[in-house]
């Protein structure tokens, strides 16, 4: 039976109960960014919220224009609106659990204290989802629509923090009005909860957008950037596969407990898709990074679907343990056992003495920004033209005073889509292509190895064939080239192609060398049935792509699935910067390798075989 009455008994004292749990699990934050990948964007977004919104709103990236309430620096004021922002909906988790447990005949002091679980293994990531999930069946238990328009204007705000945390919230709705449709189909509210979702996301987006094309682009963006996240990103580390497969099990015995309780089976189905979502984000890289979010979520997910249940019984609570533990488990085999840092003593450092905070993190990234500084010619050639950074390291540009000019999707490596690769392109071709670009190594040793062991003329092949075709080298140094937009482009013509049937781990022999010529190998996807299963309960598998070299020797690359169909370079093979620099000239001196395979570390998860078109390009 569902209930008019208001979901949450005595607000006013939950409300002022709610800010203990919030006060006593506070982490200790540090609004920094330093040198490399991750810390170059969070400098990038906060930069240009508060420099250059309008461009902030057209990139396309996992973060959003609102990046900033999840991932803050210390200037222009981010840092205190980052913590207004975890505070409120850190609070607001609490607030409603606690009415939800007070509803189920759980009393107040029982009700706070089961909450300090999912406060202290949390995030920001895990409190917006728990409150837009709460908030859902706060709909589906009262009918009452308000909670509902809060939780499509949380969603909206979420998808503008960061996609993989909007799509989740989204996900919630969408059940939620599946469950009110299926329950009541004659009820008005089945019929208005449609039309909530698509004016409340409009008129935020449009808010944080400013446009309708804008916002029509981010939201395309968003599909392309949701739907092919995952296979550049995979790896497989050693672990305990005993604690996922425990975890599993005890997610389904979980379901098991609840399936009669109509309050944890209904929490228990609306978090199932954002649990799944988790279990891909943690499992598809298994680092101590991306496996804490599971563990984070998981921890939250078992505490939700206990406290909502309408029986006040123990046995959800165990299951629930079990399984959170069986993660931390198999997060401590990968190399880091702590979890979190919250407690009440991090209060005082981290909000009450804000200034402190901001004095530290602004010294710290002074300290940062200086080693990235250039040479005083190259920053006199830059002058004031505009200038962008490749593959990720955006840090160039505030170090060195540079105007900075973004490509949509920030940073490579990700290999997400062709479509987000030619957006990107965009920045280094045309009318409006950027002037110069300081082209890194994306690694210590200076070669051109990109993340997780992949070749940097291979990431993006949009963005590599307009830098080929439209820059030249002005200056080399330690920090790699700098290449000036030429005044004249050349062009990227295809002078020949030939489709060929390859099988895995066999040699294609390459054709003879050919000095003013570039191969490329477009390669399909070729994975079969039994991986694509595997892809969508455990992750994808890993593919690379080996040269053998004249001299016997083999070179050996990871490669994307969701980019090789534009090309994988394969000859000649620069793998110093200073011979990239001599290519970009025009002049010869990489290696060619003479043949060419293709591996997997799982082949059974790959069609025995399949074509590829070899390429042969000119650049004129």
């Amino acid at each position: 039976m569902t209930s008019n009455k208001h979901f949450i008994k005595e607000p006013m004292v939950t409300a002022l109960v709610a800010l203990l749990p919030v006060l006593f699990t506070f982490p200790l934050f540090e609004p920094d960014f330093d040198v490399g990948l991750d810390s170059s964007y969070v400098w990038g977004l906060n930069y240009l919220f508060g420099h250059d919104y309008p461009t902030l709103t057209h990139l396309l990236y996992p973060y959003g224009p609102l990046a900033l309430l999840k991932l803050p620096v210390a200037t222009d004021g981010h840092y205190a609106i980052f913590l207004g922002f975890y505070i409120l909906v850190k609070w607001a988790l609490v607030a409603l659990t606690i009415g939800l447990a007070r509803k189920r005949g759980l009393g107040m002091p029982l009700a706070a204290l089961l909450t300090l679980p999912m406060c202290v293994l949390g995030n920001t990531d895990t409190y917006i989802v728990g409150v837009v999930a709460l908030l859902v069946l706060w709909v589906v238990e009262t009918r009452r629509l308000w909670p509902y328009v809060a939780a499509c204007v949380l969603s909206a705000v979420a998808l503008a923090i960061k996609i993989s945390i909007g799509a989740q919230c989204c996900a919630i709705l969408f059940i939620g009005w599946l469950m009110t449709l299926f329950q009541r189909v004659r009820d008005a509210n089945a019929v208005a909860m449609p039309a909530i979702v698509a004016v409340v996301l409009a008129g935020v987006g449009l808010i944080i957008y400013r446009s309708v094309p804008t916002l029509v682009e981010a939201a395309v963006g968003m599909l392309h950037l949701v739907g092919g996240y995952s296979d550049a990103l995979v790896l497989e580390p050693p672990h305990r596969l005993w604690t996922l497969l425990l975890f599993v099990a005890a997610m389904a015995a979980l379901l098991i407990v609840v399936r009669k309780d109509r309050g944890g089976l209904t929490m228990f189905i609306l978090l199932l898709v954002p649990l799944y979502a988790n279990w891909r984000h943690g499992i598809l890289r298994e680092d101590v990074y991306h496996f804490g979010q599971l563990v984070y979520f998981a921890c939250c997910f078992a505490t939700l679907v206990a406290l909502s249940g309408q029986r006040r019984r123990v046995a959800p609570w165990i299951v629930g343990g079990v399984a959170v533990v069986a993660l931390i488990f198999n997060r401590a085999s990968l190399g880091d056992r702590a979890l979190t840092t919250a407690g009440p003593t991090h209060v005082y450092p981290s909000v009450i003495r804000y200034d402190r905070v901001v004095q530290r993190s602004l010294q710290y990234i002074d300290s940062s920004l200086a080693l990235r500084k250039l040479p005083t010619e190259v920053v006199q050639v830059v002058g004031n033209t505009p200038t962008d950074c490749y593959p990720w390291e955006q840090l160039y540009c505030a170090a060195n005073g540079f105007v900075w000019q973004p490509h949509a999707t920030i940073e490579t490596g990700a290999g997400n889509s062709l479509w987000l690769n030619r957006k990107s392109a965009e920045n280094f071709a045309g009318p409006n292509a950027v002037g110069y670009v300081v082209l890194h190594p994306a690694n210590s040793t200076g070669d051109l190895r990109t993340l997780d062991g992949r070749y940097m003329l291979n990431d993006e092949p949009p963005i590599i064939e307009a830098l080929v075709s439209g820059y030249q080298p002005v200056h080399e140094g330690n920090y790699g080239l700098l290449l000036q937009r030429r005044e004249a482009g050349k062009r990227v013509v295809t002078a020949g192609e030939q489709t060929l049937r390859v099988r895995p781990n066999e040699w294609l022999q390459l054709p003879p060398e050919q000095c003013d010529t570039v191969w490329r190998i477009a390669v399909p996807r070729t994975t079969n049935f039994v991986g694509s299963i595997r892809s969508l309960l455990y992750k994808p598998d890993v593919c690379v792509i080996d040269l053998l070299m004249p001299d016997s020797t083999v070179q050996t690359f990871r490669y994307s699935p969701a980019t090789s169909a534009g090309g994988l370079w394969v000859s000649p093979l620069p793998t110093t910067m200073g011979q990239l620099a001599n290519m970009l000239r025009g002049e010869e001196g990489a290696q060619r390798p003479v043949a060419v395979r293709f591996g997997f570390t799982h082949a059974r998860c790959h069609a025995r075989e399949f074509d590829v078109r070899l390429q042969a390009v000119v650049v004129r």
